[in-house]
């Protein structure tokens, strides 16, 4: 709407914004990605659009792999994954789906004060983005950490 009313830069710095937030396989991206490079030269952006995030988690072989193992190694490479998962996540930041997934792990692995302490910053990563804090709001309440 804002390109047809004028505001191509207005509606570049939106598009621009959910397609780096992602997630890759949300519905908006493929339409954003469509349609941004015309949108940006209206607003007289020499854009390059970031190319899609990889899938982030464990391959096929690793699953395979974690099959194989006892329950107390297969512990410890999960604990592995979650604490990969959250350095990424304090360094890089991340889709609100990583966090919601963070916060479930941590509630699954009975790590609830963590899990609380990850679902507050969260909110506040997140504030003002009414579909990510729905997304993080629904893993505080599975991980039993919401209010």
């Amino acid at each position: 709407m804002m390109v047809q009313t004028g505001r191509p830069d207005v509606a570049f710095r939106i598009w621009d914004g959910l397609l780096r937030r992602g997630p890759e396989d949300s519905p908006w991206i493929a339409p954003i990605r469509a349609q941004i490079m015309p949108v940006a030269a209206l607003a007289g952006v020499d854009y390059e659009m970031p190319q899609p995030t990889a899938a982030r988690g464990p391959s096929a072989e690793d699953i395979e792999a974690a099959a194989e193992m006892s329950a107390q190694d297969r512990m410890e490479m999960i604990g592995g994954m979650v604490a990969g998962l959250s350095d990424r996540l304090a360094t890089e930041g991340g889709p609100a789906t990583d966090w919601a997934r963070l916060i479930t792990s941590l509630a699954v692995l009975d790590r609830a004060e963590e899990a609380r302490r990850i679902y507050d910053n969260a909110l506040e990563v997140f504030d003002g983005d009414a579909a990510a804090l729905d997304i993080i709001n629904r893993a505080g309440q599975q991980a039993g950490v919401a209010e």
